[in-house]
């Protein structure tokens, strides 16, 4: 089955190159590893991408084989299975009268509600290709008003039982009251329902970290499944043979979980800000129209919808500026608050990783949830800055960097977060005509130490990629990515098996 997968691929690329058309093309081959559910599986795939006028499309069709050559079943019993195998179908760009993207949202084009009060910089792919989210970014814009909408998750939906989904939603709508240089907008975030980051591939109601059988709808612990398994030729006494078999250690006793199914947490946020665009366009106040400088005032005011609006708790308020510099980058700053309950861009890259993740208690060895909701700094409020800087230095290279400090006034108590990125600019690639890609990044959200900040968590993420130019049009390239999920819950992450790490060859020809 591999060496037959390996030659259908291998002979389809060929295949692309021959018949090469004069149109915007790409078809990649994929060979590498994948690690799902802690089991690293080889990886082939087929990624076409295509572009017809505005219209795009791409497609993702991965096969995962064991050890032994099988193909992981898992990823092809389910209608939804099918529909993971197109990756985007999009029309336009972000910024044009309309635009849309079904599918997913990678780190090449992440969602950022207004200046990021809410939502910044946020991916559903940041799980790819371990767990595939299917979502929706859609708006519109105009000289004097825009929009955008957009769900992150349509697997989150229950269209059987409206009330049991939870996906992560988010609009934003802003406008140019008769003043060109002056835009309003006011947004929205929430998530219907953090607990449905607790994967339960057989959706059941129990979440894999604490289902015993994570691939069977019918039936949670071991002792449920021998029990209806005996009790037909046992009767009544099933049971006790079941328990029997526990106390010899031969089936596995249930875990012990304060986890309820059908457990509920929403998060409902909303925002409102204020930009005054001073030098830079042809309606910009002060200097007019710059092609080189840019210049920004704005003020953003968040809330949560869960409080009263003059309550004391769950908002928080960041001004700040920023500074653009034509092709060569942009400079910004923002002062932060934030009182207890409220976080300053909640939804981030790492969101999906923090979302709802099993923790253990140690005395008792219970198995308890933790939302991020749950998990947001206890102290009254949280002050700091936050700061960041995207440059393209002469076009060799592409430097980027965020880091965010916020300190409580009465207590040690910090959060702070930490992104850096490197890659290759247009005029390197040139000057080293062998090499077509070479990028790399590192990602650390919501720590509580600066002395953490290279001790692994679920905010933690890299990953880094390298391209070889073997001919016009042809490029060969090796990714690599990892995450990290706390599977035990006991606040420690085993780099081994603690990690998703995502390593592949991709063969892309471009026509």
């Amino acid at each position: 089955m591999k060496k037959m997968c390996l030659a259908l691929a291998l002979c389809l690329t060929a295949l692309a190159g021959v018949f090469a058309q004069d149109k915007p093309f790409t078809m990649g081959v994929v060979l590498g590893a994948s690690t799902v559910d802690g089991v690293t599986y080889k990886q082939i795939g087929l990624q076409p991408k295509m572009r017809f006028g505005k219209l795009g499309l791409g497609l993702d069709i991965n096969l995962l084989m064991d050890e032994t050559g099988a193909i992981r079943k898992e990823d092809w019993d389910d209608v939804g299975d099918y529909l993971d195998k197109l990756y985007y179908i999009s029309w336009a760009q972000r910024g044009e009268p309309f635009y849309f993207k079904l599918g997913a949202f990678d780190k090449t084009a992440p969602l950022t509600l207004g200046y990021g009060i809410l939502m910044s910089r946020y991916t559903n792919t940041t799980e790819y290709p371990t767990y595939k989210r299917w979502g929706l970014d859609i708006g519109f814009e105009t000289p004097y008003v825009g929009g955008q909408a957009f769900v992150a998750n349509f697997k989150d939906l229950d269209f059987k039982d409206f009330k049991k989904s939870g996906p992560v939603l988010g609009t934003r709508i802003y406008a140019k009251p008769g003043i060109p240089w002056i835009q309003i907008g006011l947004s929205s975030a929430m998530d219907l329902n953090e607990y449905k980051g607790l994967r339960d591939n057989d959706g059941d109601g129990w979440p894999d970290r604490i289902d015993q059988l994570p691939y069977d709808g019918g039936y949670h612990t071991m002792a449920d499944y021998y029990y209806a398994k005996l009790k037909g030729s046992l009767g009544s006494d099933a049971a006790d043979v079941v328990g029997a078999l526990q106390d010899e250690g031969l089936i596995d006793r249930a875990i012990d979980t304060s986890y309820v199914p059908g457990s509920v947490s929403r998060v409902f946020l909303w925002a409102a800000d204020l930009g005054f665009e001073l030098v830079g366009s042809p309606d910009s106040f002060a200097l007019g129209k710059h092609d080189f400088l840019k210049f920004q005032l704005y003020a953003q005011f968040a809330r949560s919808f869960q409080s009263d609006f003059l309550a004391k708790e769950g908002w928080g308020l960041a001004p700040g500026v920023k500074f653009g510099f034509g092709s060569i980058g942009e400079i910004y700053a923002e002062f932060r608050h934030q009182t207890k309950g409220f976080q300053i861009g909640y939804f981030d890259e790492t969101y999906d990783l923090q979302r709802a993740v099993f923790k253990v208690d140690e005395g008792t060895g219970i198995v308890y949830p933790v939302t991020k909701k749950q998990s947001l700094p206890q102290s009254e409020a949280l002050s700091g800055v936050y700061a960041g800087w995207d440059f393209n230095i002469a076009g060799y290279l592409l430097f980027g960097a965020g880091y965010k400090y916020m300190l409580s006034g009465q207590t040690d108590e910090t959060n702070q977060s930490l992104r850096v990125s490197l890659g290759m600019g247009e005029e390197l690639k040139n000057l080293v005509k062998i090499v077509s890609r070479a990028e790399a990044y590192y990602v650390h959200n919501n720590l509580d130490d600066v002395k953490k900040l290279f001790k692994l968590d679920e905010g933690t993420m890299w990953g880094a990629a390298l391209g070889y130019a073997a001919g016009e049009g042809v490029s060969i390239e090796l990714e690599y990515s990892t995450v990290f999920v706390d599977r035990n819950g006991d606040g420690e992450i085993n780099f081994k098996k603690e990690s998703d790490t995502h390593f592949s060859i991709l063969t892309s020809v471009s026509f």
